[in-house]
């Protein structure tokens, strides 16, 4: 059986991924109730699992004074403050982490920050977070093993759809080609359904390079 694990809201003031998380479990739950013969007939194959908010803490708090701007566009984690000191010897501390780079491949080697008060600050470590550790144990768990045939992040910026990988140029998966034809098909379906169009390619292709 193949299985897809999808998760959303991974940046806290990204509302849309997070509504789009939750909107595709009700749908599911729905056709299900309903007994939608395609989609029971997708689910006899199909497992999918959904992180409807992998950030919760940070999404709440962009929730809490939408009409303060910082407030509002928050973009990390709400992890206890941590400081650091720069070459002038001043020090500043500010809470969060960037949980888009949290993650042990390529922890902190292009496209991130040390500085905890800088929007792309990866953290103290790799999966430091309680929230990547989670989506790290969701997917080593032994249930799915070898059974993860697709893992789908949401974000809420411009219309992309980016495979990896993104911490160098020109550097690929081996089953790139199969990537690339399955992005294809997807931003093919969704162009024929809302007239949008996507762009394809890794992040240093098509956004910037990031790890």
């Amino acid at each position: 059986m193949s299985f897809v694990d999808n998760y959303g809201g991974i940046h806290a003031r990204e509302w849309t991924a997070i509504h789009t998380s939750v909107y595709t479990i009700f749908n599911l739950a729905n056709g299900i109730l309903q007994n939608d013969t395609k989609l029971m007939k997708i689910l006899e194959n199909i497992e999918i699992v959904v992180f409807p908010v992998l950030n919760p803490d940070g999404y709440e708090y962009t929730r809490s004074d939408p009409r303060n701007a910082l407030v509002r566009m928050w973009r990390k984690s709400r992890s206890h403050e941590r400081c650091a000191t720069n070459r002038n010897g001043e020090k500043s501390c500010c809470r969060g982490t960037d949980l888009n780079r949290n993650f042990a491949y390529k922890f902190a080697e292009t496209g991130t920050s040390y500085h905890p008060c800088s929007e792309i600050y990866h953290g103290a470590g790799a999966f430091s977070e309680p929230e990547s550790r989670n989506v790290r144990d969701a997917i080593i768990n032994s249930e799915f093993t070898g059974r993860i045939d697709a893992y789908i992040t949401l974000h809420a910026y411009s219309q992309l759809f980016i495979y990896p990988y993104s911490n160098r140029k020109r550097h690929y998966p081996q089953d790139v080609a199969q990537l690339k034809k399955v992005a294809q098909k997807a931003v093919s379906a969704i162009s024929r359904l809302f007239g949008t169009h996507y762009l394809i390619g890794t992040g240093p292709e098509i956004i910037y390079i990031y790890s």
